[in-house]
């Protein structure tokens, strides 16, 4: 937790060698598109945005994708290329030198606290 108590959105793997890779749990936020062929590519675009890799012009790591893939080999692809499926709650690996997201509201995200009037 931060010193405002937002979770942090992700965690050390456990590998003493952090910057490899960061665990990272896909949030209801990170869902595009839901049963359009686009969808996984959305979800995947979603996260490296949120990780700061596109600043509204052009991607700062041109091959995100391959490094967002490749660390996740778990993950079967689909004929495009991207991955079959991904959900909401699923565990990623990302990739060590991608911006760490400092925290988030959990509650927020999940869908809880929302303002009760």
């Amino acid at each position: 937790m931060n010193e405002e108590g937002d979770e942090i959105e992700e965690e050390d793997a456990g590998d003493p060698d952090f910057d490899a890779f960061r665990r990272y749990i896909v949030m209801r936020s990170d869902l595009r598109a839901p049963g359009t062929p686009d969808h996984t590519r959305a979800v995947a675009e979603a996260i490296a945005i949120r990780h700061g890799l596109w600043d509204g012009e052009r991607w700062s790591r041109p091959r995100w994708w391959a490094e967002l893939r490749d660390i996740n080999p778990h993950k079967p692809l689909n004929s495009r290329g991207w991955w079959r499926d991904i959900g909401q709650g699923e565990e990623l690996w990302i990739p060590g030198p991608w911006p760490i997201v400092a925290a988030r509201q959990v509650g927020r995200e999940r869908g809880f606290g929302a303002d009760r009037r």
